[in-house]
């Protein structure tokens, strides 16, 4: 890693990881790592990483869509998913609060993160995202309720087929 980044002039090097435990598998290298991990509403395993903000990389702050979009577009999903998802747009929707805003809020408020990744689907999402007015306050109460909603099983995408 560290011919690579010397004789290729590579600022950071870093690792996509799954588990707050594969951050600590590398902390011995003889590099600062730059990492990149799921954290959302749903999903809130790397809330407390103890890793500079400058090297911090949230990803799947949409939970592949499913805090974002009251449609679903992938099939086969396991019923108690589909349950949770519903309930917590139709809460949401309830409080009229809107769900990218909510979720990008949520990401921005947190100390720990530096940046984070999106996907979209279309320019209209891509749009949304970049008009999203943040809230200036994310009630952590309202996050814990929303974060209730979801089987913590089912918080990694690679375990819902």
């Amino acid at each position: 890693f560290l011919k690579l980044k010397k004789n290729f002039g590579i600022k950071n090097l870093g690792f996509s990881v799954y588990k707050p435990s594969e951050i600590e598998k590398t902390l011995l290298l003889p590099f600062k790592a730059t990492y990149q991990f799921p954290i959302n509403i749903a999903d809130q395993r790397f809330l407390n990483i103890k890793i500079s903000k400058n090297k911090t990389f949230a990803r799947s702050i949409f939970l592949q869509g499913l805090l974002t979009n009251i449609k679903i577009y992938k099939r086969n999903l396991p019923s108690d998913l589909l349950k949770s998802h519903r309930s917590y747009h139709d809460y949401l929707k309830s409080l009229k609060i809107d769900p990218i805003v909510l979720s990008l809020s949520f990401i921005n408020k947190l100390k720990n993160i530096g940046f984070f990744l999106v996907g979209i689907d279309n320019t209209q999402q891509l749009e949304s995202i970049v008009k999203a007015n943040l809230y200036n306050n994310v009630d952590i109460k309202l996050i814990n309720k929303l974060n209730s909603f979801f089987y913590k099983k089912y918080v990694d995408p690679r375990k819902w087929s």
